[in-house]
């Protein structure tokens, strides 16, 4: 009862450390690309300091909870508004299909892997965060959750053990059982809710059905992420959901959600630099970034260099690292692809964190000089009594 004890009070620190970062971060209106990168440092720095106190069953199932939690989070943005919009979805299915033809070869030559777990960081490439600009929330709100559907759907299929026809049918009874759970599940919710606003206790009855829908079709032998993400995109497009206007969880539960999984990750993961996976990494996030900044250059054949390179640079965010800590956690992937994915997932965010800072620094440019142009075009009649004398360009309001 005392070691339970002392788990929790393991988990509570490594969640009140990240709050802190947090909260550091807000004070110091920093980066949000830059905040996750110190989160996962903070978790290698605690992997130090309580690594071998924390019991690899708690983690395990932390790792379940927290996945669980994401992909109905992310299920329920998919709406019909979103599908609409062609641009993001075409960039989804190509970026998709490229990085499986393209990086599933290069990781698989330069890790020595096989091809079945270099494929599934192909997939796990294509996620996005998308907290930038619209484009990307786009892309994201339909990439995210099918990548992680794809992900853990290959993965299971790659692990039954029998002939090609055996899989393929116990694969479509796995299917079918999760999305039979999904959608009766739902129908049970959406009765028991009233179409009043949701209130904190609506949402932690939904997290609450969310987990018992996932074990449930597990017990079944069902595919419980699947049922998870019906159950979702069910509620998400519901009378229910769109008279309250929910779209997210409450900021406390999602940055909380935030939190655990980028700092599990580098708590997990602490290792010493390998400075040969560390070049793999970089080869194979080089050879990603000229796939993607070609189909953004086509398919945004308007937008000027500067806003093709920033979505580009999209940061692999929270989809990416719980798929890592998820396979981490489970051993379903060869350790070296775990830390190769460590790495990209670093290099990603660091990319990203510089790229922000450059659009930061010519917004705050363009906003100096619209303030000059408004000085220079109110201040002549208002302050000038000589129209000869020139107004100065600048003063200590307006220093870049």
């Amino acid at each position: 009862m005392l070691v339970d004890f002392l788990q929790l009070i393991y988990l509570a620190f490594i969640l009140g450390f990240g709050f802190l970062v947090l909260y550091l971060r807000r004070k110091a209106e920093g980066s949000k690309s830059f905040y996750k990168f110190v989160l996962i440092l903070s978790g290698v720095a605690l992997s130090t300091i309580i690594g071998g106190e924390l019991d690899l069953f708690i983690i395990n199932n932390l790792a379940n909870l927290l996945l669980i939690t994401l992909a109905f989070e992310l299920s329920m943005r998919i709406t019909p508004e979103n599908i609409k919009h062609h641009k993001p979805f075409n960039i989804m299915i190509i970026m998709l299909i490229l990085n499986i033809l393209i990086i599933g070869i290069l990781a698989a030559s330069l890790l020595e892997i096989n091809a079945l777990q270099a494929i599934i960081l192909a997939i796990v490439l294509t996620a996005v965060e998308y907290f930038m600009v619209d484009e990307l929330r786009q892309e994201g709100d339909l990439a995210n959750p099918l990548i992680i559907l794809f992900t853990f759907s290959l993965i299971y299929f790659i692990g039954l053990k029998s002939d090609i026809i055996n899989k393929t049918l116990e694969f479509i009874q796995y299917i079918m059982i999760g999305l039979g759970v999904g959608v009766f599940v739902s129908i049970i919710t959406f009765k028991l809710l009233k179409p009043n606003k949701i209130t904190w206790i609506h949402e932690l009855m939904l997290i609450s059905m969310a987990y018992l829908t996932y074990l449930s079709t597990e017990y079944l032998n069902g595919f419980g992420l699947l049922a998870i993400m019906i159950f979702g995109v069910m509620f998400g497009n519901s009378y229910v959901r769109k008279k309250s206007d929910m779209n997210t969880f409450s900021p406390f539960i999602y940055k909380s959600l935030e939190i655990f999984i980028f700092m599990m990750v580098g708590f997990i993961i602490a290792s010493s630099i390998d400075t040969v996976l560390l070049w793999n990494a970089l080869v194979i996030f080089i050879a990603y970034l000229l796939i993607r900044l070609i189909v953004i250059s086509i398919t945004y054949k308007k937008y000027s260099i500067q806003n093709k390179l920033l979505l580009t640079l999209a940061p692999k965010g929270i989809v990416f690292a719980s798929a890592l800590l998820v396979f981490s956690s489970k051993n379903l992937l060869v350790n070296d692809l775990n830390i190769v994915m460590l790495y990209i997932l670093l290099i990603s965010l660091l990319a990203s964190w510089v790229m922000e800072l450059f659009e930061e620094e010519r917004i705050k440019r363009m906003d100096n000089f619209f303030n000059i142009v408004q000085n220079i075009r109110y201040g002549r009649k208002k302050n000038l009594k000589n129209p000869n004398i020139k107004v100065p360009l600048h003063n200590n309001d307006m220093r870049e």
